[in-house]
């Protein structure tokens, strides 16, 4: 599937490094605010091999997850990518890097591979994630 993203792409949170010119001709006078927003959908392009499947988005303030999932099984996850804001370490990747495009997250993806649920909520420059049954060989546990 594509994922869109739109509107203020302040701290990389729209995942795209370039937001394109929206066409009309203001004579010179945007603010370099009004050039970090996106007025129309833009796809994201993440890594190679993370298009092939479906995504489950969330997204906090400034800062947004894509899980992907196998196609053909809701409940497999491939991959996990994050993008936007990490000034308060939002990412969970061991720094305070602000990411301008989706970035493979494999901290988080080993947690979810070592359960046999979880979620993933983001509020403000707040994230958490939910695991059940964790199992520290690898896969799912009790």
């Amino acid at each position: 599937g594509t994922v869109y993203s739109f509107g203020d792409g302040k701290l990389g949170k729209l995942g795209v490094s370039v937001i394109p010119p929206t066409g009309k001709d203001d004579g010179g006078k945007s603010s370099k605010r009004k050039r970090d927003k996106a007025c129309t959908p833009i796809p994201i392009r993440f890594p190679p091999g993370g298009n092939a499947g479906h995504y489950e988005v969330v997204a906090g303030d400034d800062f947004t997850f894509a899980v992907l999932y196998v196609s053909s099984e809701k409940d497999v996850v491939k991959n996990v990518y994050s993008w936007g804001a990490g000034g308060e370490g939002q990412h969970a990747l061991n720094n305070h890097l602000h990411l301008r495009t989706p970035r493979e997250n494999e901290h988080l993806m080993t947690l979810i591979s070592r359960s046999t649920a979880f979620s993933l909520h983001c509020r403000g420059s707040f994230a958490a994630l939910h695991v059940r049954g964790m199992n520290n060989c690898g896969g799912g546990g009790e």
